[in-house]
């Protein structure tokens, strides 16, 4: 999964803006950083390193709005490998489920396919987004 991959809108449903995201695997840790430029001009930046193993660590996002303004926050994050081309990664925030991203390689190892599901504060799942990464 490690690489440079990029949003494809066309290929994507519930994609707003344009994404790159870089994944380094090395062993059981995968270091993440996403970067994401939404319609409006704000962009979104995310990172985190994590294991395997689904102990949670800190994700920190950044949101840069178009004045130039910073806002910081942090969630906690945790990944599973369920086999070589899957993973589950569980995004919370006081002990509450934010979002759930199932991760898939496709065959041909071009693609990275993440199918999320974010949730409301009542646990309801809320939306759904299918976003199709090319590899860069």
């Amino acid at each position: 999964m490690s690489g440079v991959w990029t949003l494809n809108r066309a290929r994507s449903a519930g994609a707003e803006g344009s994404q790159t995201i870089t994944v380094t695997v090395r062993g059981d840790e995968e270091t993440y950083l996403s970067e994401w430029t939404q319609p409006n001009g704000q962009k979104v930046i995310s990172s985190h390193v994590v294991r395997y193993d689904g102990a949670p660590v800190t994700s920190h996002s950044f949101v840069v709005t178009p004045a130039g303004e910073v806002a910081a926050s942090t969630s906690e994050v945790a990944m599973r490998q369920l086999d070589a081309t899957h993973r589950e990664v569980t995004f919370r925030r006081g002990g509450q489920v934010l979002r759930v991203l199932r991760r898939s390689l496709s065959p041909d190892g071009r693609q990275l396919i993440t199918d999320t599901t974010v949730y409301a504060p009542d646990g309801r799942a809320r939306s759904t987004a299918h976003l199709v990464f090319d590899r860069k």
